[in-house]
C-alpha cells in the first residue's frame, strides 16, 4: 500500500502543478480524471472509455475538455517540461527528435493526407506528429510536440478553418518544426549536452548549424549519399559521398561497441560482437538439416540475419538487398516454393528455447494477434475483430503460444486461424495453398493443439494463462487439468461458477455476483511487476469454487485502484496452498505475450510479410519467431555475463 500511496501522491502533485492552467473548476477536475484514465489498464482510451472510467455515463464532458474548454495546451506543455527537468534533468541529457504517424480514416482530421508513415512503414492516410524526447539516466519521456500540416492543408485556408487551424499557422517542414521545439527547450534551460535524430532531420544543414550556434553537440543520422569534405582530401575542398569515405577506411579503424538495451529489447546486430555471431551460427546449424539443398540452407541464414538487421521494413525486397541480391526472387522462393517444412523448424525453435530459457516454473501463454491486410486473397483473411487494431478490420489472425521464464519471454508455436468462410470454400483454399486436410478449427482448438505439442515435447512449465476468449472454454481448462498443468485464465463476468459456500454446492452463479458478495477484507493490494505502460498494481481477491477436477480451484478477481467497477475475472486451478500473490503474478504474466508481439513486430518484422499463401505465412512467421528467440536468448546471456563481471 505504501507504493500505491506514493504513486497517488505523485499524481496529485502533478495535477496541482497544472491546475492553474484551468480557470474553471469543471475542466480542472476533469483533466485529473482524464489523466487517471490514460494511466488505467483500459484496452482503448477515448472519450467514451475515459468517461466510463470516471463514472460518467456520456462522453460529452471528456469531449468538451478537448474541444471547447478554455485552456492552453502549450502552457501545460511548459509545465510538463518543468516537471521533467525537476525529476529527470541531467547535464548529460540527450534531446531526441523523431516523428510518428497516426492512421486515420477520411479527410477531416487536421493535417491528414496520404503520406509516408514510419509507424506503418508505408504510405497511409494519416496525421504526422513531430516529437521532442528527452533521455537521461533517470528515464526517457517527451518534452514537446507539433502537428505537421502538409502544404495541401496550409494552401487551403477554408479547410484549415474548418479543422480549427489558426490563420497564423502556415506551412513548416518537419525539420523546421523540430528546430522550433529544440529552440524552446534550450531557451527554457533544459539540461542537455547532446541532440540526436534520424536522417530526415540530420541531413538538414540549417538544423545542424542551429545546434552548433546553441552550443549543443550532436550525432545525427544522414543518408549514404550525404556529401562531406574529408580532412584528408587534397586541399580539403573535395566533397565525397559518405559511403565512399567509409568504404575507404582501414579494417583497424573499426571497433566493436554495444549501445545497450533499447525500448523494444536489446540492440543486437549480428556484426557487433563475435559471441553473438557465434550464437547465430549455432542457431543456423541447428536448423540446417531441415533444408536438403544448399541454396535454401544458405538463404535462410541471410533471411534471419535480415530480420535481425536494423531495416525499417523487412520483406523479400529489403531482405534481398540486405543480402546483396538485386532481386527478391530468391527470398520469395524461400517462402513459397523451396522444399522445407516450417513445422520441423518450429520444433528446432522450441528445443532451442528449452535449452536456453527452460525453467520448471515457466508459464505458457496463449493469445492471438491480427495482421492487417488488403484484398481477399491472403489465406484466412476476412473482416473480423482484431485486438491489434481494437476493431473489426480486414485481417488475418494468428494464434500464438508464448513462453515466459525468468530468463526471458518468446514464442514457441503458431497457427493461422481459418474462418469457416474459408474452410467451407475448398477452391478458395486451394488457390491460397491451404491443404485439403486442413479443416475448420476454432481459436481455442488451435491453442489446445499447440499446448498439447508443447507438453508432449517436454517443455518445462508449471502454469498456463490466457485471456477470456480461451479461458471461458471448459474443454481447454479440462485438458490442462488432465495434463497436470496449473492455470490462471481470464473469463467473462457472466461466467457461471459453483461457489463452495452455496447450499448443497449445486447452485451456479455469475462470476461478478460471487465477487460482489466478498467482504472488504478479502481484497489485497498486489503488484504484479512492471508492464509496458507502467507498474501493474491492483487489488486482488479470490473465492473458492467447485472444481471441474483437481485440488485447488478458485474464482480470482482483479480490481482497479482508481475505478472499483473495473474488475477482471479469472478461473484458477493450482495446488491447494497456492498463495493469492502467486495467482496474481501468473495472471499478470499474460502480458508477456503482448510485449513479445510488440518486440517481434518492431524488431524482427513479424508482420512485415508480403505473402498470400498459407505455407508462406507459416514460413515467414516461423523464421521471425526464430529471430525473436535469438534476441531473447542473447539478451539473457548478456545479462548473465554482466552479473558475472567483477564490479570495480
Amino acid at each position: 500500500m505504501t507504493e500505491v500511496a506514493t504513486w497517488a501522491a505523485g499524481l496529485e502533485e502533478l495535477q496541482a502543478r497544472i491546475a492553474p492552467r484551468f480557470a474553471r473548476s469543471e475542466p480542472r477536475e476533469r483533466v485529473g480524471e482524464y489523466v487517471r484514465g490514460l494511466l488505467a489498464p483500459l484496452e482503448r482510451k477515448n472519450a467514451w472509455t475515459l468517461a466510463e472510467a470516471a463514472g460518467e455515463s456520456r462522453p460529452a464532458g471528456m469531449q468538451r475538455l478537448l474541444v471547447g474548454a478554455d485552456w492552453d495546451p502549450d502552457l501545460v506543455r511548459d509545465d510538463l517540461r518543468d516537471y521533467v527537468i525537476e525529476h529527470l534533468g541531467d547535464p548529460g541529457g540527450v534531446l531526441v527528435v523523431d516523428d510518428t504517424g497516426f492512421l486515420k480514416k477520411g479527410t477531416k482530421s487536421a493535417g491528414v493526407q496520404r503520406q509516408y508513415s514510419g509507424t506503418a512503414g508505408r504510405v497511409e492516410n494519416c496525421q504526422i506528429g513531430v516529437f521532442l524526447g528527452y533521455a537521461a539516466p533517470g528515464g526517457r519521456t517527451f518534452l514537446d510536440r507539433e502537428l505537421y500540416l502538409p502544404a495541401s492543408w496550409t494552401d487551403d485556408r477554408a479547410r484549415c478553418r474548418e479543422a480549427g487551424v489558426p490563420d497564423a499557422v502556415g506551412f513548416a517542414t518537419k525539420p523546421e518544426l523540430a528546430m522550433n521545439m529544440l529552440a524552446r527547450a534550450v531557451d527554457a534551460g533544459i539540461p542537455a549536452s547532446w541532440v540526436t535524430a534520424d536522417e530526415a532531420y540530420g541531413q538538414v544543414s540549417r538544423l545542424r548549424l542551429m545546434l552548433e550556434d546553441r552550443g549543443l553537440s550532436y550525432v545525427v543520422a544522414v543518408p549514404c549519399s550525404q556529401r562531406v569534405h574529408p580532412t584528408t582530401a587534397a586541399g580539403g575542398g573535395i566533397d565525397v559521398r559518405a559511403d565512399e569515405v567509409i568504404a575507404g577506411l582501414a579494417p583497424q579503424a573499426w571497433s566493436t561497441v554495444s549501445t545497450g538495451a533499447g525500448a523494444k529489447g536489446p540492440r543486437v546486430y549480428v556484426t557487433e560482437v563475435a559471441t553473438w555471431a557465434a550464437g547465430l551460427e549455432e542457431l543456423q546449424a541447428r536448423i540446417a538439416p531441415r533444408f536438403a539443398r544448399s541454396e535454401p540452407r544458405e538463404r535462410v541464414g541471410e533471411y534471419v540475419r535480415g530480420l535481425l538487421a536494423p531495416l525499417e521494413r523487412k520483406n523479400a525486397w529489403t531482405l534481398a538487398e540486405a543480402a546483396g541480391e538485386s532481386r527478391p526472387a530468391g527470398m520469395q522462393r524461400l517462402l513459397v516454393g523451396a522444399d522445407w517444412d516450417p513445422d520441423l523448424v518450429r520444433d528446432d525453435l522450441r528445443d532451442y528455447v528449452i535449452e536456453h530459457l527452460g525453467d520448471p516454473g515457466g508459464v505458457l501463454v496463449v493469445d492471438d494477434t491480427g495482421f492487417l491486410k488488403k484484398g481477399t486473397k491472403s489465406a484466412g483473411v476476412q473482416r473480423q475483430y482484431s485486438g491489434t487494431a481494437g476493431r473489426v478490420e480486414n485481417c488475418q489472425i494468428g494464434v500464438f503460444l508464448g513462453y515466459a521464464a525468468p530468463g526471458g519471454r518468446t514464442f514457441l508455436d503458431r497457427e493461422l486461424y481459418l474462418p469457416a468462410s474459408w474452410t467451407d470454400d475448398r477452391a478458395r483454399c486451394r488457390e491460397a495453398g491451404v491443404p485439403d486436410a486442413v479443416g475448420f478449427a476454432t481459436k481455442p482448438e488451435l491453442a489446445m493443439n499447440m499446448l498439447a505439442r508443447a507438453v508432449d515435447a517436454g517443455i518445462p512449465a508449471s502454469w498456463v494463462t490466457a485471456d477470456e476468449a480461451y479461458g471461458q472454454v471448459s474443454r481447454l481448462r479440462l485438458m490442462l487439468e488432465d495434463r497436470g498443468l496449473s492455470y490462471v485464465v481470464a473469463v467473462p463476468c457472466s461466467q457461471r461458477v459453483h461457489p463452495t459456500t452455496a447450499a448443497g454446492g449445486g447452485i451456479d452463479v455469475r462470476a461478478d455476483e460471487v465477487i460482489a458478495g466478498l467482504a472488504p477484507q478479502a481484497w489485497s493490494t498486489v503488484s504484479t511487476g512492471a508492464g509496458a505502460k507502467g507498474p501493474r498494481v491492483y487489488q486482488w481477491a479470490r473465492a473458492a469454487v467447485r472444481p471441474l477436477a483437481g485440488p485447488g480451484y478458485w474464482l480470482l478477481a482483479r480490481r482497479s485502484l482508481t475505478d472499483p467497477t473495473d474488475i477482471a475475472y479469472y478461473l484458477c486451478s493450482a495446488p491447494a496452498r497456492t498463495p493469492l500473490r502467486e495467482l496474481a503474478r501468473i495472471a499478470g504474466t499474460r502480458w508477456a505475450i503482448e510485449e513479445s508481439f510488440q518486440t517481434a513486430k518492431g524488431e524482427v518484422g513479424l508482420d512485415h510479410y508480403q505473402v498470400r499463401r498459407y505455407d508462406g505465412w507459416y514460413r515467414h512467421i516461423t523464421l521471425a519467431m526464430l529471430a525473436h528467440a535469438f534476441l531473447t536468448v542473447t539478451r539473457a546471456d548478456a545479462q548473465k555475463n554482466d552479473h558475472a563481471r567483477p564490479q570495480s
